[in-house]
């Protein structure tokens, strides 16, 4: 949704003015009507600014009364016309006044939570692509959320995300991208970054593929910077961050239909199989330190796993979902095991 400068809001402002002070001309009515129809966000704020008109301005009876009584002591006063004159325009002029300031406050006051907000979210087992206000790009991974305003007012370009997205924002230098998280927020102006920060899990994780990034509101306070091909590590229940150089591309490829593995452990990749599939995945036994290396493109669950224990010495077992009290199913569950832990 293309957004209005500050020259647009004034223009706007001034024809609708003239308009309900009634001294707008007809090439003045037709270009308010003209903007009153292009959004509805143009017509919601004539309503606004004219419901605050109303409630402000002096009935037509107490205008004509003030006015008549002005004329009187006009007569009776010769000397004291610039006065009157001055009075006089200021009861035409109050609720003109009135209806600016309070909009004018109003405008600049506002806040993305104050304004409309859309929710998008990417149900288990599905990715969703979305192009903010300002033309920025965003990913969502399976099971997330993203929160953003209709149109970013000024210099504040603020979303919010539950899960993981992948971002490719517009730069601008001048007004900064921000993603807040439960855990972190993340600052940037014009960069390629993803985020991983599902609410449950123990660590979040930020990585830069391109430009520069900040990650703020940490425990202490602090501020990390990270450049590209950096990940970015938060243990959410100590506060703990640890920042190392990585393959970026890997902790984004799902955006791609790709799971990258790159020397990762068996425990980090049950944790991304599980998000993946939407499948609770156990570990038994001492093999969560395994490592493995592989690329795996629109495989099922289980053609990963049987490719994956091809290189380790370990199994597993599925668990058929449970009927649960309240009617539902439980999720697939799949259980690694060492081998030598086999039944």
């Amino acid at each position: 949704m293309e957004q209005k400068t500050q020259s647009d809001l004034s223009s706007a402002d001034l024809l609708i003015a003239r308009f309900l002070g009634e001294t707008a001309s007809a090439d003045e009515c037709r270009q308010l009507e003209n903007w009153i129809n292009e959004t509805p966000e143009n017509r919601a704020y004539f309503k606004q600014m004219k419901a605050l008109w109303d409630s402000s301005y002096l009935a037509g009876d107490q205008v004509e009364r003030s006015l008549e009584s002005s004329m009187k002591k006009l007569q009776r006063s010769p000397m004291r016309l610039l006065s009157q004159l001055q009075k006089i325009a200021a009861v035409l002029f109050l609720p003109l006044l009135l209806g600016s300031i309070l909009l004018f406050f109003q405008y600049k006051q506002q806040t993305p939570s104050q304004s409309a907000w859309i929710q998008t979210s990417s149900p288990f087992g599905s990715l969703s692509k979305i192009e903010l206000p300002d033309g920025s790009k965003v990913w969502l991974n399976t099971g997330s959320s993203l929160s953003y305003p209709v149109r970013f007012d000024g210099s504040d370009r603020t979303v919010k995300l539950e899960g993981e997205a992948y971002f490719e924002v517009v730069s601008d230098p001048s007004n900064p991208f921000e993603v807040q998280t439960a855990t972190c927020s993340v600052t940037a102006t014009g960069t390629r970054f993803s985020i991983m920060a599902y609410k449950g899990m123990a660590t979040h994780q930020v990585t830069l593929a391109e430009g520069k990034v900040k990650v703020g509101n940490l425990p202490n306070k602090r501020e990390i910077h990270l450049k590209a091909n950096q990940n970015l590590r938060l243990n959410v229940s100590t506060g703990q961050a640890s920042l190392e150089e990585a393959d970026a591309y890997k902790y984004f490829a799902w955006k791609d239909g790709r799971i990258i593995f790159r020397n990762d452990r068996l425990s980090d990749i049950a944790s991304r199989l599980s998000l993946q599939y939407n499948t609770d995945i156990e570990i038994q036994g001492d093999i969560s330190e395994l490592r493995f290396r592989a690329t795996f493109e629109n495989e099922t669950l289980t053609e990963v796993l049987n490719l994956l224990k091809l290189a380790s010495p370990f199994v597993y077992e599925e668990q058929s979902p449970q009927y649960q009290a309240d009617g539902s199913f439980s999720r697939r569950k799949i259980i690694l095991q060492a081998t030598s832990n086999q039944k």
